[in-house]
């Protein structure tokens, strides 16, 4: 169980001599989707030298080779890390084997929202994108169709899917992520709270859930690996409940909705409220993915 007194780093080097693997989040961490964070490249160097496998574990709804190529063009190339898993990757893992009872049970057709640039997801598969939900079978839920819309304006399509008792299906939990500079980015999540909320039925698969954790256990092979994370609902509570030690990092999302300063790590007295909230409790404290 995490200490019920969170470490405050200064930075990595500080605890890492205790690890042999990283599991990394992506948005909020290493990068705001438009760049790296202040840091992140030194510190994934200085790790990569230390002997500590990386790999990435991310709730993005897309195939891992897609998130690599976006990690390569903000400068985080393949042999600076051992591996990428996306919530994504295991969505797609699940349609192919149709094994999961869930799964098995969808129909041919389905309602695709979100981001033209991941429809690609279950392309290839066998299944139909259709326009009107009467045609659909199920809801492939990525998020919102684009990073302005707010879920809000989705009402209408979900309410009608939800006459027709369709199943979401929600390859990304998280609610929103931000940019550096304060900038709030809806996610599928908040989109899948909503179709809850009219009574429908949702399957989300990455963090905190786990199956995305057992899935990347069998690649870092270690027990003795430190998750990283920014957000208390996915990140944070997602990696105690599959046992593992985390950090949890400040400037992405907290710094956004707590009105931090730029590596500013908030008093134990803001945070601790936050803990109960979420149920979750980080092993580490840290501004930022700095060495």
């Amino acid at each position: 169980m995490p200490d019920p007194s969170p470490r405050i780093l200064g930075g990595l080097s500080e605890a890492i001599e205790h690890y042999d693997a990283l599991i990394l989040d992506l948005w909020g961490v290493i990068h705001d989707g438009l760049a790296l964070y202040p840091g992140v490249a030194e510190c994934l160097a200085n790790a990569r030298a230390a002997g500590k496998k990386i790999v990435f574990l991310s709730n993005a709804p897309r195939r891992a080779s897609r998130a690599v190529e976006i990690l390569t063009g903000l400068g985080v190339h393949p042999g600076g890390y051992d591996a990428m898993l996306t919530s994504g990757e295991v969505t797609y893992e699940y349609f192919v084997a149709r094994t999961d009872p869930f799964f098995a049970a969808l129909g041919p057709t389905y309602l695709y929202m979100g981001l033209e640039r991941d429809a690609e997801l279950i392309e290839g598969l066998g299944y139909t994108r259709v326009v009107d939900p009467k045609d659909a079978a199920f809801i492939l839920n990525t998020g919102t169709d684009d990073f302005s819309q707010w879920p809000e304006e989705k009402r209408p399509v979900l309410e009608a899917a939800r006459t027709f008792d369709l199943p979401m299906v929600c390859p990304n939990p998280d609610d929103i992520v931000v940019r550096q500079d304060g900038t709030k980015i809806p996610c599928a999540g908040l989109l899948g709270q909503l179709y809850e909320e009219l009574g429908g039925t949702v399957r989300y698969i990455g963090k905190p859930y786990g199956e995305v954790y057992a899935r990347c256990m069998e690649v870092v092979g270690s027990r003795k690996a430190l998750a990283v994370g920014d957000n208390l609902d996915t990140d944070i509570l997602g990696a105690n409940r599959a046992g593992l030690d985390v950090a949890l990092v400040t400037d992405g999302i907290l710094k956004i909705t707590l009105g931090l300063k730029d590596r500013e790590v908030p008093a134990a007295s803001t945070l601790e409220p936050l803990y109960a909230e979420t149920s979750a409790r980080p092993n580490y404290v840290m501004a930022g993915f700095r060495w």
